[in-house]
């Protein structure tokens, strides 16, 4: 019994090692992989740029970003936000990601940066006045993105007034992505392939009903993609008179620009800035 009573323990003692050592290959961590790497940024002076990363791998995982072989300071997150934009800026992006089994790097992805803000909407009238009497208006709708890369999607939304409804679309661009004839209220528009070099200028007819009493306003918004930029143009309004022009005259001309939303940057009435 006593012998019984000295190994009974050490055996106990073996197998719990041989579990724990067991149990300690089986929890291992696993190396991080990058699922997502970070992608290519363009932006202007004055905006804002974000790269971000996908990893796997065993958490806890820690982040460290580069420009070029420097470190970061406090760049330590799956995004990097990078706001006011400089061009000293511009360069070569990369995040190491990391936990206790080792390390992987993603990147790098390259960030150009324009000098000034090139991507911009205008929405002109051919009638400077509407009136009581039911018509049509021809909207030209001018997106613009010189010394930009060509999109690899644009759109067009334009939001009309009650009542007012789509005859047509043409001009020199027409979006091959277009609501039907008849449609009303909001109205998206978007180029899927064949991007116009530097700018795209299209028209839309519209119609407007009759006993009309009031200015009419029109808003509309841009996007162009890649990198995201959202350019909301300024609203188009087209004053009211008992008695228009038969022809047209002076037409009314939003400012080119308008308001660049999705926290890249303001627009007033010149050059603005980016779907």
């Amino acid at each position: 019994m006593a012998a019984f009573r000295v190994i009974r323990p050490i055996r106990a003692a073996r197998l719990l090692l041989q579990y724990v050592v067991f149990g300690a290959v089986m929890l291992q961590a696993a190396v991080p992989v990058i699922t997502v790497p970070p992608s290519p940024q363009r932006a202007s002076v004055g905006s804002t740029a974000t790269f971000s990363v996908e990893a796997a791998g065993t958490a806890p995982l820690s982040y460290a970003w580069f420009k070029g072989a420097t470190q970061i300071e406090g760049a330590t997150s799956s995004l990097l936000v990078l706001p006011r934009l400089a061009l000293g800026d511009a360069g070569d992006y990369s995040v190491r990601v990391s936990n206790s089994a080792g390390s992987a790097t993603g990147g790098p992805a390259k960030l150009t940066v324009n000098p000034a803000v090139t991507i911009t909407s205008g929405l002109s009238a051919n009638l400077s006045s509407i009136g009581p009497v039911a018509g049509s208006v021809i909207l030209t709708a001018r997106l613009s993105y010189l010394n930009e890369a060509t999109p690899t999607s644009l759109g067009f939304s334009l939001t009309l007034p009650t009542g007012w409804e789509l005859l047509a679309v043409g001009g020199a661009n027409p979006p091959n992505i277009r609501p039907p004839v008849g449609n009303r209220g909001t109205l998206e528009f978007a180029f899927s392939s064949g991007f116009p070099v530097g700018e795209a200028v299209f028209t839309i007819t519209v119609g407007y009903p009759a006993e009309l009493n009031a200015s009419q306003t029109i808003t509309s918004s841009m996007t162009y993609l890649t990198p995201l930029t959202t350019v909301q143009g300024a609203p188009l309004v087209i004053p009211f008179s008992a008695t228009p022009p038969s022809a047209p005259l002076a037409p009314q001309v939003t400012p080119l620009g308008g308001t660049v939303v999705a926290d890249v940057l303001n627009l007033t009435n010149t050059n603005a800035r980016y779907w």
